[in-house]
């Protein structure tokens, strides 16, 4: 492998999964070699699958794999090779799994990649990769809908090694809180911080979704050198509220010595909790939970075989194994109502977030002004829709500016692009859809942007290559239901490049391929 002479940080990523009787279900060595000898990078490519958010699902979803899980994505590794390899040199790169008896039943299917960054465009830079919780993104799906504690990630896409941020947030409607981060990042090292919420009302509001907004400021002390991923906004489906005590309804089975659980108030002290060991098997259990206080409650039912209350395989059908099943419920004080009802095929736990608002406020506090001042600095939690034409409240994938590596020298292109009004109507409507399509694509350079129902927006269009570097951009205020805008990259390299479109509200992303 050629390694280039502008690059600053070289890394390897892998990926791969295993297949086939001898490769699914068998945990193997898996390594990294640069020019022989020993081998610098060793893991064992394993999975935990048990804690999957798709759940539950037909098949033998629990058990672990070599590397992936069924409807998860797979685990991607990462090794930082700078001091092993030159800028400007060559090294041969080896990867394999060390080896083993058996093979012959096996199936691996590994990718890896070689990852050259350039010189950091900024010196001090934090960025916002992503809201864990609350959240409606299907992979944090086990942990939310919540009612405390966020927990965000953060990267540091500066030189300066990240030693301190401070972090704003708030729920549209609600009360802000604030929090100063400590901790040791260098480039591109990435951190899970969980932010604390005092305010017993913060995740309060009306409605049964809500916007739960973030954002990042003074990296050690001083000023972020750019602001577009500093700023976060993710939606929510609110947790459960309930004015009145209830009863946590739940049945063990065989496998009883497996189960525990604990419920914990917003500020983290057990209300009520069955340590493991301490039920019997196949045993009805009507627990009182007496909401004393308002604010969150959070109940964690844990289940340490990782097969739930109940698993197809365990059972006189399929197994000498018979694990029986139980149920787990929360019912009204009086035990009239079934509230909450949770699948027994679970795997390793459920979590379950509630609230009790009896004095909430009584004003709505608006949103903080560095959520409003400037929308073009939010990065937009969202879910890819691969067609072109979606209702306006239809959310778009989790995307962000990735401007933290210098790695082209080229210019950015400064082209005039002509604008061609499709609309000649005098009296603007609305249209009752929305149209973001390209074409033609993939294209020899020359491409055509086309918007239907974009109009009096602000709006912005941007082109970035598959290192994340923008190549082009465009701002503009649209009049007209119809447009086309003509977007030239003839002088750019041929491959995958990303059209990034954002009306003020929604980002929208199209992948555009140039031949």
């Amino acid at each position: 492998v050629a390694f280039s002479e502008e690059g600053e940080v070289f890394k390897v990523r892998a990926a791969q999964t295993g297949h086939g009787q001898n490769g699914e279900f068998v945990a193997r060595l898996h390594y990294i070699n640069i020019d022989g000898d020993d081998k610098e990078f060793t893991w064992t490519g394993w999975k935990e699958c048990a804690s999957n958010p798709v759940y539950p699902q037909g098949g033998t979803w629990i058990f672990d794999r070599a590397g992936w899980c069924p409807g998860m994505a797979t685990d991607v590794q990462e090794f930082d090779i700078t001091e092993y390899v030159e800028a400007g040199g060559t090294a041969e790169i080896d990867y394999g799994i060390n080896a083993v008896a058996d093979m012959s039943a096996a199936d691996y299917r590994p990718s890896v990649q070689l990852v050259t960054y350039g010189v950091p465009n900024f010196e001090r830079d934090v960025a916002i990769l992503e809201v864990q919780r609350p959240s409606d993104r299907v992979e944090y799906s086990r942990d939310n809908p919540i009612c405390k504690n966020p927990i965000v990630v953060i990267q540091n896409t500066g030189s300066e090694t990240l030693e301190s941020v401070e972090f704003l947030y708030q729920v549209e409607g609600g009360g802000k809180a604030t929090y100063t981060w400590e901790g040791d990042l260098d480039f591109l090292e990435t951190e899970e911080v969980v932010l604390p919420v005092d305010d017993p009302y913060f995740f309060h509001g009306e409605g049964e979704t809500g916007s739960f907004f973030v954002t990042v400021s003074n990296p050690n002390g001083g000023e972020d050198a750019y602001c577009k991923n500093n700023t976060y906004k993710s939606t929510f489906t609110r947790s459960d509220v309930y004015d009145q005590n209830l009863i946590l309804n739940f049945k063990t089975n065989n496998f009883e010595q497996e189960n525990s659980y604990t419920i914990t108030d917003h500020t983290g002290e057990v209300v009520l909790e069955r340590a493991q060991g301490s039920l019997g098997d196949n045993t009805t259990y009507n627990d009182e939970i007496e909401l004393v206080g308002d604010g969150c409650y959070s109940l964690e039912f844990l289940d340490s075989g990782g097969s739930g209350l109940y698993f197809w395989v365990y059972t006189p059908q399929y197994s000498s194994v018979n694990q029986g099943s139980g149920y787990l419920r929360i019912l009204s004080g009086d035990e009239s109502t079934v509230l909450h009802s949770v699948n027994s095929d679970f795997g390793n736990y459920i979590r379950h977030d509630f609230a009790k608002y009896s004095s909430p406020p009584a004003e709505v506090e608006a949103l903080d002004s560095l959520f409003t001042i400037n929308a073009t600095c939010i990065v937009v939690d969202t879910i890819v829709t691969p067609i072109d034409t979606m209702p306006s409240d239809t959310m778009m994938v989790d995307t962000m500016e990735v401007d933290t590596m210098n790695m082209d020298t080229m210019n950015m292109d400064t082209m005039n692009m002509d604008t061609m009004n499709m609309d000649t109507m005098t009296a603007i409507q609305t249209l009752p859809y929305r149209l973001f399509r390209t074409y033609p694509n993939p294209t020899e350079g020359k491409f055509v942007v086309e918007l239907h129902g974009y109009e009096q927006r602000h709006l912005s269009l941007e082109v970035f290559n598959a290192l994340g570097q923008k190549v082009y951009e465009e701002h503009f205020y649209n009049e007209t239901q119809k447009m086309q805008r003509m977007i030239d990259l003839q002088d750019r390299r041929t491959g995958l490049y990303y059209l990034r479109l954002y009306d003020g509200e929604k980002v929208k992303i199209r992948e555009i391929l140039k031949e």
